[in-house]
């Protein structure tokens, strides 16, 4: 958890809500594993969050 924790203190609230709802959260928990926090923040910055799910659900599968 505290890895999901940290994301929710990177990214705003509504980010990680969107995301928790998008993924199950093993699946969010395994992309913080995977990356490296500020690689999930530039993520989000970058892309909309539609495309973040849609890139991660892809990756993870």
């Amino acid at each position: 958890m505290d890895r999901v924790w940290k994301l929710s203190e990177t990214l705003s609230m509504d980010r990680v809500w969107k995301l928790s709802e998008t993924l199950s959260m093993d699946r969010v928990w395994k992309l913080s594993e995977t990356l490296s926090m500020d690689r999930v923040w530039k993520l989000s910055e970058t892309l909309s969050m539609d495309r973040v799910s849609d890139s991660m659900i892809l990756c993870l599968n």
